[in-house]
């Protein structure tokens, strides 16, 4: 962990990005997934 903090400010704006996409990314996913098996649930 030490390591990747003092790594971090040096790309910190490129990193922030890509976990920004990638939070979105799951979020999104999550969303649907959550939205499926509501519906699903709803049919039974």
């Amino acid at each position: 962990m030490g390591i990747f903090v003092r790594v971090l400010p040096v790309c910190s704006g490129f990193t922030h990005q890509r976990l920004n996409v990638l939070l979105q990314c799951t979020v999104y996913l999550e969303y649907k997934i959550h939205t499926a098996v509501n519906s699903l649930n709803k049919d039974k």
